[in-house]
């Protein structure tokens, strides 16, 4: 994970984080499980790149929303 972090947000139930890092509006999203410390990239693929590091959690914690740019300017 790049060490640039721009947003780090707890789930509702306070079981995952969801990280965007990164630079140069170029953030991935990252998702930590706080039980078994596993870290998962969300956007891995290159078409799926975050953008801005704006990330929101469902009030259920069930879902996950970012904004992403798609490559547009």
């Amino acid at each position: 994970m790049p060490a640039c972090t721009s947003q780090v947000i707890w789930s509702p139930d306070g079981n995952q984080i969801a990280i965007s890092s990164g630079k140069d509006n170029n953030q991935p999203i990252y998702l930590l499980n706080v039980k078994n410390k596993t870290l998962t990239n969300l956007s891995d693929e290159p078409q799926k790149t975050a953008y801005s590091g704006i990330i929101s959690w469902s009030h259920d914690g069930t879902q996950l929303a970012y904004y992403h740019n798609q490559g547009r300017d």
